[in-house]
C-alpha cells in the first residue's frame, strides 16, 4: 500500500508534468527567499545560504539528493508534496499549511547540506566500492545500508536537535534509532544479527561516524547473507 506522502508526490508530479522548468524554478526561487527571510536562528540561515540548489524536472518519486558534483538536486513534486501533506493536515487551510511546512522544508534543504559539508557522496562512493571489491558483495545493497548510516548520523545526531518542529520528515526517514533499526532490518531481510542489534544500546551512537557504522553493520553480517 502506497503511503500518504508517496501518493501527494505522485499527485504533484501530474500537477507540475506540464509547466516550463524555468518557470518552476523561478516561483521555487521566490519561496526559498521567503524561507530564507524568516530563518531563524542566524545559523540555519547560514546552512541554508550554502545550498547550491538544482531544481529537477518533476519525478513521480524521490526527494532531494546531494550530488558528487556538489550540488543539490531537488524534486519540486516532493517539496510541493510536503506542503500538501501539511494542507492536508490543516484541513484545507492552505496559508496554515504552508506556515507549517516550513521546518520540513528548512529541514530537506540542511539535511542535504550536511551531507556536502561531511562529504558524504565522496567518502561513500570509495569506502562502497572498498567494501565491495573486498567482500564481494553487492555495491548497489551496500550503498544503500551506506546510505541508511549517513541519514542518521546527519539527522540524530545533527538535523532533529536543531529542528525539532519537523513533523513530516521524522515519520517518512531514518530520523532516531527506531526507525534507523526499522529501515536496517528490512534492508537486511530478518532479524538484526545480534552485535548489529546490541549496537542499537550503545550510548553513543549518535556521534559516531557514518563510515564506522557502515564498517561495524558489514563487520557483523553472515557471510553467507547479502543485504537487501
Amino acid at each position: 500500500m502506497k503511503s500518504q506522502l508517496k501518493e501527494l508526490i505522485e499527485r504533484e508530479a501530474r500537477r507540475l508534468a506540464g509547466e516550463d522548468l524555468k518557470v518552476l524554478a523561478a516561483r521555487f526561487r521566490e519561496v526559498y527567499f521567503t524561507l530564507l527571510a524568516g530563518a531563524q536562528p542566524e545559523f540555519i540561515r547560514w546552512l541554508l545560504l550554502q545550498a547550491p540548489i538544482v531544481l529537477t524536472p518533476p519525478e513521480l518519486e524521490g526527494s532531494a539528493a546531494a550530488g558528487r558534483d556538489g550540488y543539490i538536486y531537488v524534486n519540486p513534486a516532493f517539496w510541493c508534496a510536503v506542503v500538501a501533506w501539511h494542507v492536508e493536515r490543516c484541513r484545507g487551510d492552505f496559508a496554515e499549511g504552508q506556515a507549517q511546512a516550513v521546518p520540513d522544508l528548512k529541514a530537506l534543504i540542511i539535511h542535504e547540506v550536511a551531507h556536502l559539508l561531511l562529504r558524504h557522496p565522496w567518502s561513500a562512493e570509495r569506502l562502497v566500492k572498498e567494501v565491495s571489491s573486498a567482500s564481494g558483495r553487492d555495491p548497489q545493497k551496500l550503498q544503500y545500508i551506506a546510505n541508511l548510516c549517513m541519514d542518521f548520523v546527519v539527522n540524530a545526531g545533527f538535523l532533529a536537535p536543531l529542528i525539532p518542529e519537523a513533523q513530516l520528515l521524522p515519520l517518512e526517514g531514518v530520523w532516531d534509532r527506531a526507525s534507523f533499526r526499522r529501515f536496517l532490518t528490512q534492508a537486511l531481510g530478518g532479524a538484526l544479527p545480534s552485535p548489529i542489534s546490541q549496537m542499537f544500546s550503545y550510548p553513543d551512537l549518535e556521534h559516531w561516524g557514518w563510515d564506522d557504522l557502515f564498517r561495524y553493520i558489514v563487520k557483523h553480517l553472515p557471510p553467507e547473507a547479502s543485504p537487501g
